[in-house]
């Protein structure tokens, strides 16, 4: 669990499930596998105290999903 912001709101963030593909220079049925493969991530959203706080996830704009999103994977390739 890691500390982000949404909409301004201090909060905690938890990734729940990923998926990850490396590129594959070898394919060409896939342009999104030939060129940077692709990542699925799914977190959820908890207050400070953490609890999970579905009222903040409802408040999520996509720039403030990409941020997390980023900062989780970040976090996880620290670990």
């Amino acid at each position: 669990m890691i500390d982000v912001n949404v909409q301004g709101i201090p909060c905690k963030a938890e990734i729940v499930s990923a998926y990850y593909s490396e590129p594959d220079h070898s394919t060409w049925a896939s342009d999104w596998d030939y060129k940077g493969g692709w990542d699925d991530i799914e977190f959820k959203v908890y207050d400070r105290r953490g609890r999970h706080a579905p009222w903040l996830e409802r408040k999520l704009t996509k720039e403030d999903e990409k941020r997390i999103t980023q900062q989780l994977i970040e976090d996880a390739e620290a670990e």
